[in-house]
């Protein structure tokens, strides 16, 4: 529900970026650079609404160890490629480009841990019928 949510709204703001925008002023260089970002970073809003609510899934069964490393590789893949970008030559445009990159891998990890049975175990557990509670 996160994931759709966030989409609606990212997809919504970058279709409309000066509806939104313009709540905050009137600056023409100001909508003219959030436009540019909204327009780059807001359809891959969805991975990190579904980034978000998997960190709290984790977060309540005790296993932060999955959230917290898609969180840091976001911000190392952000940083990283906006930071190298820019001292290639690269604008505004190639560091939302690198926001969008690290949005997209940070979700398909989250996809994958999930997948891979991190968060609630491998699919099947527990292995053992031994293992089970089973109230009688």
């Amino acid at each position: 529900m996160a994931f759709a949510i966030t989409e609606t709204i990212g997809v919504a703001a970058a279709l409309f970026p000066r509806g939104w925008l313009s709540l905050y002023g009137s600056d023409a260089t100001m909508l003219q650079t959030g436009t540019l970002y909204l327009q780059t970073v807001g359809p891959f809003y969805r991975f990190l609404g579904m980034g978000l609510a998997m960190y709290f899934a984790w977060q309540g069964a005790g296993r932060l160890r999955w959230p917290i490393g898609a969180a840091v590789l976001r911000l190392v893949i952000a940083a990283g490629i906006g930071i190298v970008a820019i001292r290639l030559g690269g604008g505004l445009h190639q560091v939302y480009l690198a926001q969008s990159a690290a949005l997209l891998v940070s979700g398909v990890g989250i996809t994958l841990a999930i997948a891979a049975g991190s968060l609630f175990g491998r699919p099947g557990w527990p292995r053992r019928t031994a293992d089970a509670v089973v109230d009688a």
